[in-house]
């Protein structure tokens, strides 16, 4: 099996996915919205339409992917430049860098967060320390795996 072959399945896997994944937000809505009555209760009480405009944001993200992924199965040519673009080592290294400096940046705002959260109410220090203790965990973990791999 050659590498578009081998990018065409992985596609299909991917777009099935995506497909089943674009009617998440949708029944999300549908259930909390429509169903309990969630909305009035929430903290989107003076914005109700704030979730509606995060499940749109999310649905054009899924639908762009969807696209993307139909044309890597229809168009071999914009196949073999997905192909191009993924093997290039210089993207690669690129996105490594990029994920890593969003990583610490991510991991100091939410320390700084945190922080600042403790002299407000538990109800904030609380969520925030829980977020800054699984994030150290799956970097722990992530490093580790990758220590013995490599």
């Amino acid at each position: 099996m050659d590498n578009i072959e081998k990018l065409r399945s992985l596609t299909k896997i991917k777009l099935i996915i995506m497909s089943i994944s674009t009617i998440t937000p949708i029944l999300v809505i549908i259930l909390f919205a429509v169903v309990f009555d969630i909305i009035d209760n929430s903290v989107f009480n003076e914005q109700p339409w704030v979730p509606y405009v995060l499940a749109l944001i999310f649905e054009g993200y899924l639908v762009f992917k969807i696209v993307k992924y139909i044309r890597i199965l229809i168009n071999d040519e914009f196949a073999n430049k997905v192909l191009i673009k993924k093997s290039d080592e210089r993207n690669k290294f690129i996105e490594q860098k990029t994920a890593n400096l969003a990583s610490k940046i991510f991991f100091y705002i939410l320390s700084i967060y945190t922080i600042y959260s403790a002299f407000m109410r538990t109800g904030y220090f609380i969520p925030a320390v829980s977020i800054l203790i699984v994030f150290i965990i799956v970097q722990m973990i992530v490093k580790l795996v990758y220590t013995n791999k490599y």
